[in-house]
């Protein structure tokens, strides 16, 4: 607690402890700071919103070409009145929506007196010369 205080942040993410102790804290910065707080599960993805700071950076070729690649979702037609307006056999063919959802997932690297560099998950491994472990 003395911690966040000093540090006065606009959002506090928990990322280790034992979890109802995570949970004591979090509840205690909440009530007791008013400051949000978040103990998120072990590999959740947490995005806040909060921040007002902007960091220029740079994006790797690999991840540029991976955010290029369509990522087709296919299902089967969902509504009853949108397949009956078709022209489609539904015999011969069945109608699929079609969505591209493009997301890009990469890592913010910032490296001392380097410019910041966003690259694909990938590429980590590459710039740490590290072998990939699998557990």
């Amino acid at each position: 607690m003395d911690l966040v205080k000093f540090l006065s942040p606009k959002h506090v993410i928990l990322v280790h402890g034992e979890k109802p102790k995570m949970v004591s804290l979090k509840e205690r910065i909440r009530s007791e700071l008013g400051i949000p707080c978040d103990n998120p599960p072990n590999n959740e993805t947490v995005i806040t919103r909060s921040t007002t700071q902007y960091v220029n950076a740079e994006a790797s070729d690999i991840f540029i070409k991976n955010c290029l690649n369509p990522n087709f979702k296919f299902q089967k037609c969902s509504s009853v009145d949108t397949c009956n307006s078709t022209l489609i056999d539904r015999n011969l063919i069945p109608e699929l929506e079609v969505e591209d959802e493009r997301v890009a997932d990469g890592v913010l690297v910032m490296e001392n007196n380097k410019k910041a560099k966003i690259v694909h998950e990938d590429e980590i491994l590459l710039m740490l010369d590290e072998k990939k472990h699998e557990v």
